[in-house]
């Protein structure tokens, strides 16, 4: 119970309050969203399939209801940390948009549906680390690893 609420926190976004569960992200609920940008019937198939190898790793949600901004909110709300955006981008050069909780940075990288390992650099906490997803071994979740530079 204390580390839930420890890691509970409100923080000012423009006008309104974002409320965020900072989790470790072995602790969280859900590891990683899959959010497709709309409910197009282009988006659906590439976005299932991502959902599809995501979930056999880590524990993940689908989520494509309402607007991009609030499955957002709501990811934040439950502690996930990271959020994997589909696009219509994402059909043509098969790159998925990885969101980190914590920073709200946003990186473009290769689909994991395309790709066995997908490398990102995010903030952390003031310092610079990778986000490593390798997806072609089932016990290696999500890692922070410095960025030497």
């Amino acid at each position: 119970m204390a580390f839930w609420l420890d890691s509970y926190d409100e923080e000012p976004d423009g006008k309104d309050m974002r409320t965020v569960l900072h989790f470790h992200r072995a602790l969280a609920p859900v590891t990683v969203a899959v959010l497709p940008l709309s409910r197009n019937a282009r988006l659906a198939p590439t976005a299932r399939s991502v959902y599809d190898l995501v979930r056999r790793r880590f524990r993940a949600q689908f989520d494509d209801a309402q607007s991009i901004g609030r499955r957002y909110r709501r990811q934040d709300e439950i502690g996930t940390p990271y959020c994997v955006t589909v696009d219509f981008d994402t059909l043509d050069d098969h790159a998925v948009t990885i969101r980190d909780r914590d920073t709200m940075t946003q990186q473009r990288i290769p689909s994991p549906a395309s790709s066995t390992s997908c490398r990102t650099a995010t903030t952390t906490a003031g310092r610079r680390a990778r986000v490593v997803v390798d997806l072609s071994d089932p016990h290696n979740d999500q890692s922070l690893r410095p960025i030497d530079a």
